[in-house]
């Protein structure tokens, strides 16, 4: 297994940081790529920009090298953990069979899509991994586009398989990410159906408080006794409420009669 300490063919930070708006690959000492690959580069370049947004913002090259590295030693332990497990097994892409992970063989694709598979299968889903995972995938698109784009330098077949798996990553990237905005809209639309009902409840009790104070107003002496009469015995509402409802009542009467 292959062990990724850098960017070789180009760095994401420097391709595509935003103060500089470019379009082509920069290599990891800075310079410009854009005139070594033509026929693929536009297409991995839009692949790994998208991928790149899912990453947190980054204030220097030094910041994104040391993000990727917490990064790096965040998967190996969760290599660790899944191959350490004896209840997980996954399905073996060149037998098609179900078998448990070999922690020397296991690739980082495989770990990442295991552990969205708990996390999945989890009553209490936890957000601060569905983050980690996001970034999970979003940096192996991103180092899958290096290996392709030196495979195609060296004329190397693997070039496609590492388009594939750059795809198939921004793919889980996006799942992740339409997952957690359908889950922010129905907690949107749940808080905004609890308003709803709230507002009505209350309509139905300022109503209730006008029509008693068409019935029962002329008994009491004061807008203050007759808010805690409304308070103690009509509806459950602070005396504050029932003595705010009472005012507009009177303004709105007194209004109706002149």
């Amino acid at each position: 297994m292959r062990q990724y300490l850098k960017f070789a063919y180009y760095h994401p930070y420097l391709t595509y940081q935003p103060e500089q708006n470019i379009g082509h690959f920069v290599t990891p000492d800075g310079k410009d790529a854009r005139n070594q690959l033509k026929d693929m580069e536009r297409r991995l370049w839009l692949l790994g920009r998208e991928a790149y947004y899912y990453i947190n913002d980054f204030k220097n090259k030094e910041d994104f090298d040391t993000i990727y590295k917490n990064h790096l030693d965040f998967t190996a332990n969760m290599r660790k953990s899944i191959c350490g497990r004896s209840d997980v097994k996954y399905t073996s892409e060149e037998t098609g069979l179900e078998i448990k992970p070999d922690i020397n063989d296991i690739d980082e694709y495989t770990v990442l899509l295991l552990a969205k598979k708990f996390i999945d299968r989890a009553d209490n889903k936890n957000e601060s991994m569905l983050d980690l995972l996001l970034v999970g995938f979003a940096f192996y698109c991103l180092r899958c586009i290096d290996d392709a784009l030196i495979a195609e330098c060296l004329n190397r077949y693997e070039g496609t398989f590492y388009v594939v798996e750059a795809t198939k990553a921004l793919c889980e990237c996006r799942a992740i990410e339409s997952s957690e905005e359908l889950k922010n809209r129905e907690r949107l639309e749940f808080s905004i159906r609890g308003a709803n009902a709230r507002h009505a409840e209350n309509r139905a009790m300022k109503e209730h408080v006008f029509n008693w104070c068409d019935k029962n107003m002329l008994n009491f002496s004061s807008m203050d006794n007759a808010a805690e009469e409304v308070a103690r015995k009509e509806v459950k509402v602070a005396f504050r409420t029932a003595r705010s409802w009472i005012g507009q009542w009177k303004k709105e009467r007194s209004a109706s009669t002149t």
